[in-house]
Order: C-alpha cells, then sequence, then structure tokens
C-alpha cells in the first residue's frame, strides 16, 4: 500500500467512524419512501439484503457533500493520484472499514450501518481523487483567494464538469484576480459571502454549457440577452393574467412559459459584475432600454 493511498484512506475512515451527519433531502427520502424517522428503523432497513430500494438509500447517505469533501482535499491536492490508485484505495478502505456511523442532524440519534463495496466505490467515483485542477488554475487560487477557502474553490473546481479550455482557462484566472484587485464588485468587507458564491456557481454552471473553445465575453452577453427574452416573456404572461384566467389564455394557445423572474434578474445582475469585474464592461438590450415595464424589474 502506497503512504498516499493509506493517507487518504484513514482521512476518510476517520471521517466515516466520526459520523456522517444526514441531510434534509436524506431525512425526508427516508421518510417517505420507508417510514425512517429513527436510528433504529435505519439499521434494520440498511442491513435488509433483501431490500432493493435500501441500495438507493445507501448511496444517499454516502454521497460525499461539499463539506465532507473539504476535509479530504488538502490530501488531494498535495498527493498526484492516478486512476488506478482509486482500486488500490478502494481495496485498502473495503479492508479497514465494514461499517459507518450515521449521525441524526440534531446530533440527538446515532446509527452503525453497513458500508458495502458498491457505496464504497460510488463513494470514492464521486470524490474524483485522481482528478487534477489545470495547473493555472491551481496557481491562481492560490495566489487570490484567501487561505482558509482555498480548499472550498478548489471542491468546487474538482466537482466541475467544463472543459480545460484555453478562454475558460484564462477567464477563470482572470475572476479570481478580480477579487482581490476590485473585491468591491463583489462583496463589501469579505470576499466570500453568497454574492462570491453565487457568481462563482453561475460560472462553473456557464462555462460546462458551452461546447467549444467560445470566448468567453460574447457568450456571456448572449446569456444576458437570453435571460432578457425570458423576462420578457414572464412579463407578457402576467399582464395577460390580468385581463384573463390562464385556462383561457391556454386555450387561445399561449403556454405558461414557468418563467421565475426574480431568478432572471438575479442571473442578470450576476453576469453583470462579472462581466464589469472581468472585461470591464457590459452591454444593455435595447429591449431593457425601450421597455419601461420591463426596467422597472430592475428598480431597487
Amino acid at each position: 500500500m502506497h503512504n498516499k493511498c493509506k493517507i487518504l484512506v484513514d482521512r476518510i475512515a476517520r471521517i466515516l467512524t466520526d459520523g456522517l451527519v444526514l441531510s434534509d433531502d436524506v431525512l425526508q427520502f427516508m421518510d417517505s419512501t420507508f417510514g425512517i424517522t429513527g436510528a433504529r428503523m435505519l439499521e434494520e432497513i440498511t442491513c435488509d439484503d433483501a431490500d432493493c430500494q435500501a441500495d438507493s438509500l445507501m448511496e444517499l447517505i454516502f454521497f460525499p457533500d461539499e463539506a465532507l469533501q473539504i476535509q479530504v482535499e488538502e490530501i488531494l491536492s498535495q498527493e498526484h493520484f492516478i486512476p488506478k490508485d482509486r482500486e488500490k484505495v478502494l481495496s485498502h478502505l473495503l479492508g479497514t472499514l465494514s461499517e459507518a456511523v450515521v449521525l441524526f442532524p440534531d446530533r440527538s440519534q446515532k446509527a452503525v450501518i453497513p458500508f458495502p463495496e458498491t457505496a464504497a466505490s460510488q463513494f470514492l467515483s464521486r470524490l474524483k481523487i485522481s482528478k487534477q485542477l489545470h495547473i493555472d488554475l491551481a496557481d491562481s487560487v492560490n495566489q487570490h483567494i484567501a487561505l482558509e477557502w482555498v480548499p472550498l474553490v478548489r471542491v468546487k473546481l474538482r466537482n466541475a464538469g467544463f472543459s480545460y479550455t484555453k478562454n475558460n482557462i484564462s477567464f477563470l484566472c482572470d475572476f479570481f484576480k478580480a477579487l482581490k484587485t476590485r473585491p468591491q464588485d463583489f462583496i463589501a468587507r469579505d470576499f466570500f459571502t453568497k454574492d462570491f458564491l453565487k457568481s462563482f456557481d453561475f460560472i462553473l454552471g456557464f462555462l460546462q454549457e458551452l461546447q467549444t473553445d467560445t470566448p468567453i465575453y460574447p457568450a456571456l452577453m448572449k446569456k444576458k440577452r437570453s435571460c432578457f427574452q425570458n423576462l420578457k416573456k414572464a412579463l407578457k404572461l402576467e399582464q395577460q393574467l390580468k385581463k384573463h384566467n390562464i385556462e383561457t389564455l391556454m386555450l387561445g394557445g399561449i403556454r405558461n412559459p414557468c418563467i421565475n423572474m426574480g431568478e432572471m434578474r438575479n442571473r442578470i445582475e450576476i453576469i453583470d459584475k462579472i462581466a464589469l469585474s472581468v472585461f470591464n464592461r457590459t452591454e444593455s438590450p435595447d429591449t431593457f432600454k425601450e421597455d419601461v415595464e420591463l426596467k422597472t424589474l430592475f428598480t431597487k
């Protein structure tokens, strides 16, 4: 067993023996699917090999969230894991741990449940231990991100599914640099508030949508125009609903676009914040300038 693999296994084993805290989503699934409301019932269900639905429950329980991933990120960033290391880690993990401790959110109940090979294998796959951050990204994070927040940023980058194209890498490095040179564009006093995290999460999702090595600024403005068009559709429906009910509109061939105007507005504000910080410019679609009612959606 290579030393780096043992270090990782020891850290994971410590996490699973100290206890995984169940999320609200897992609790809801347990209650709605199995009627599980306590630790004893959870132990009974997870030990029942005949219950095929228990596999889905185990998958949810052992799905590593960001908080768990942060606990192993230091090891993953310091050690160079390669794909074949995964099997070594899995084998040693199964030899080290056969059970895991699960805690209910209020810590009032504790369950000891099996940690089977299928759950362990999925758990390791989702940790993405062999994924290496692009060297330019890693350097930019270390240079521009506050030390205490580096693990979270690295975890989000590790989980992201965007391609390491020249434009994507350059844009992200410029974004991280903007956090230091223009922090006022994101927050008043601290680099890591909801404003930054919302912007960063938006960027990661946006980059994943790009299919080719696309110039980022035009792509951002295209996204912004799309958001404006969605706002116009939602506003038009809102005006029509003042005169007719939804059933009458549907009979007339008008469909409900199911657009959240607040969400679209937030996206546009995030795009503007990013564009101004990284590119020092942004664009306002003509419809925004001309449509007074649409413009009122952005009145504070």
